[in-house]
């Protein structure tokens, strides 16, 4: 016990700092190359993007492809070998059983990818409404000695609520969409179990099984549907990545109307000085 122990505490350490670094790298490298491809691209682009949204861009949508990478799949990859692990030993008690549990995972599945594909479209709306709320900021406060001189403070703070309201009720549909995501998933899950129970029961009564045996395979069971609980909440946060993800993607295919010719050749890095010389005009 005390070798598993120590093992564990290892192994979870190790695990923490690779998925982490992996993480923070990660980060660092998509907003290295997100700066040097905007840095590119023309100013047409820039004047008809804000500068607030490209900024939730850069730092915000990275954050969040930093957290799945970090945290996500390791869960994720965790949570599926534990079902499979689980319904392995469940086959091997009582198929019959297992396979009740079993047909549960399409409804499950079906459920979490219909409220995936809401939740990424409502993620980017909201995205994008948060990138409009940072660039109101960002103009407001860039602009704030002539807010003050004109005594426009309570014209801007309207136009900023307009804009957070719209905010505000995209973070509630996505609070009402996790919610959704849990709820159902419990309520398939507890269907299932019942049915198994049920079944289980009926197959005791009938002397193809012990009361032990029933126990044993619904208690295996319920700890399979702790994880699919679990994913549940992983599904939210995959689609929001994903959200990210496609934001992230959209500037970086966005092509630069200038670009230099294949055959272009690589200018020299210049160097030189400045020179004041004085010159007297002649009088006439």
């Amino acid at each position: 016990m005390v070798l598993i122990a120590l093992s564990s505490g290892a192994f979870s350490y190790f695990q923490v700092f690779i998925t982490s670094s992996v993480g923070y790298e990660m980060v660092y490298a998509l907003r290295r190359d997100l700066f040097t491809h905007l840095q590119g691209l023309s100013l047409a682009f820039h004047n008809q993007s804000r500068t607030g949204e490209l900024l939730n861009r850069i730092a915000g949508d990275t954050n969040t492809l930093k957290d799945v990478f970090a945290a996500s799949l390791m869960k994720f990859a965790g949570y599926s070998l534990t079902m499979v692990g689980m319904f392995a030993i469940m086959f091997a008690v009582d198929w019959r059983v297992s396979l009740i549990g079993l047909a549960s995972l399409p409804f499950l599945g079906y459920s979490l990818f219909h409220l995936y594909r809401k939740t990424k479209a409502s993620v980017k709306t909201q995205r994008k409404q948060e990138g409009q709320v940072a660039s109101r900021m960002s103009e407001v406060l860039a602009a704030i000695p002539m807010v003050q001189a004109f005594a426009r403070e309570r014209y801007e703070e309207e136009r900023l609520d307009a804009v957070t309201g719209e905010t505000l009720r995209g973070s509630i549909r996505i609070a009402r969409l996790e919610a959704a995501a849990t709820r159902s998933t419990e309520i398939i899950t507890a269907v299932t179990t019942a049915t198994a129970v049920l079944f289980g029961a009926l197959q005791v009564l009938a002397g193809q099984m012990t009361p032990g045996e029933l126990v044993l395979v619904v208690g295996y069971l319920n700890n399979i549907y702790k994880p699919v609980r679990s994913l549940a909440k992983l599904s939210t946060d995959f689609s929001k990545a994903m959200a990210s993800a496609d934001r992230i993607a959209e500037v970086l295919d966005t092509e630069p109307e200038i670009q230099d010719r294949p055959d272009a050749i690589e200018a020299p890095r210049f160097k030189g000085g400045i020179t004041f010389r004085s010159r007297r005009r002649a009088r006439s």
